[in-house]
Order: structure tokens, then C-alpha cells, then sequence
């Protein structure tokens, strides 16, 4: 009788890894985009930050103070590229060319931009005349660039 001794090789190819990534989703992680709690007051409202944002978002009739959209509008605009996005980044992570966490900051990292460009973008409405003589600028939302600078994304878990 002849032995014959065997030796086998395992070839992960990225499986264990890909596998992992796949585990971090069991946590449930996502991505929020926006004017985040940690913003805090803003220095010249006597409002939040956050409150800063609703009031221009949805306008705020009784005190004359027009909508202008930059959360809600810039969804809108984005909303079929930033599928696609997530599709892609779904795929990158899948071929072991990223991780969840790597893709959710990417997307967090656009969709941050894209507000922000709205933000310093938008032109209508007009501010009113008392508006631009009390800040000295005719640009809508852009103040102190407070708010500006407040928008920020943070990658979260569910629990």
C-alpha cells in the first residue's frame, strides 16, 4: 500500500472579511446628515441651531419668515444619484473594497456637501429689505454661518 500524504491549501479570497462586514450590520448602523443636537444655541436667535434650520425649512408665516427649503429640497434633487450611491457603496462592500462604516461616512460625506451647496446656493426667496440692512448681505440663510457650519453627519447604531 502506498500513502500519499495531501496537503490542502484554503483560500480565503476576502470571504472572512466580507463576512465580518456583513456581521456589522446586525447592529443595524446608519447615517444622519443634518444640523445635528450637538450644534447646541445659536448666537444670535435665542434659538438652537436645530431650531434656526426648522424655522428656515418651513418658513414660519406669523413672523413673516418665507420656507426655504435647503433639507427637504436638497433630497429631492438627490434623491436618485444618492440610490444609486448606495448601491454602489452596498456593491464595493460586498467585493471587500470597503467597509460598512467606510461607506456609510462616504454617503454621509455627499449628502453633507450637497446641503451645504444648497445652503450657500439659494437665492429665493429673496431676503426683505430689513433683512439686508440688519446683516448687511442679501443672501438668504447665511447669517453668521453658524447653521452653515453646523451641518454635520454622524454614523449611528440601532439597539
Amino acid at each position: 500500500m502506498i500513502k500519499v500524504k495531501q496537503k490542502t491549501t484554503v483560500k480565503d479570497m476576502g470571504f472572512t472579511r466580507v463576512m465580518r462586514e456583513i456581521g456589522k450590520l446586525a447592529d443595524k448602523p446608519f447615517v444622519k446628515v443634518g444640523i445635528l443636537q450637538a450644534a447646541g444655541a445659536h448666537r444670535s436667535a435665542g434659538l438652537t441651531v436645530a431650531e434656526v434650520g426648522i424655522t428656515n425649512e418651513y418658513g414660519l408665516p406669523s413672523r413673516r419668515i418665507p420656507e426655504r427649503s435647503f433639507m427637504r429640497s436638497t433630497v429631492d434633487e438627490n434623491a436618485e444619484k444618492w440610490h444609486s450611491m448606495v448601491k454602489r457603496e452596498r456593491d464595493q462592500i460586498w467585493l471587500g473594497q470597503s467597509t460598512v462604516f467606510e461607506s456609510l461616512a462616504k454617503i454621509g460625506e455627499v449628502i453633507k456637501s450637497a446641503i451645504k451647496d444648497k445652503i450657500s446656493t439659494l437665492t429665493e426667496p429673496p431676503n426683505a429689505i430689513f433683512t439686508i440692512l440688519r446683516k448687511g448681505s442679501s443672501k438668504p440663510l447665511i447669517d453668521t454661518g453658524q447653521m452653515l457650519n453646523s451641518i454635520h453627519y454622524k454614523i449611528e447604531k440601532k439597539t
